[in-house]
């Protein structure tokens, strides 16, 4: 049986991947997240959560009680940033605003899924 901490990863053996310059769990998955079709979202775009290093919560930039949930937007390997974007405000008279984070500075991410017709409520 293989270990859980295969080559410095806290999710698993990277055999057959092509070697990521961000290691760690949380770049691993978000690697995975943008450039892994996911035939159960049907198109749908990833919602995440993210918990910063250091903090016991999850990220919170526009008041929610739970956290704010992202739309993963894109993650580059090569300079270990991910864009993210978030709804502020009421629907429909907010906006969208981008954020772009090191993953190295992430020690969580938190999947969001919903049923379907429930966003944009």
């Amino acid at each position: 049986m293989g270990s859980l901490f295969n080559h410095g990863s806290c999710c698993g053996n990277t055999h057959g991947k092509k070697e990521l310059k961000c290691k760690g769990c949380v770049c691993e998955l978000l690697n995975d997240l943008v450039n892994t079709a996911d035939l159960c979202r049907l198109g749908e775009p990833t919602l995440i959560r993210v918990i910063p290093k250091g903090a016991d919560e999850p990220l919170d930039v526009n008041g929610s009680d739970y956290g704010t949930e992202f739309t993963l937007v894109r993650f580059d390997p090569e300079t270990c940033c991910v864009v993210l974007s978030y709804y502020t405000g009421v629907r429909p008279s907010g906006y969208t605003q981008t954020v772009v984070l090191d993953c190295r500075c992430l020690c969580g991410v938190i999947c969001v899924n919903e049923p379907p017709g429930r966003r944009g409520v």
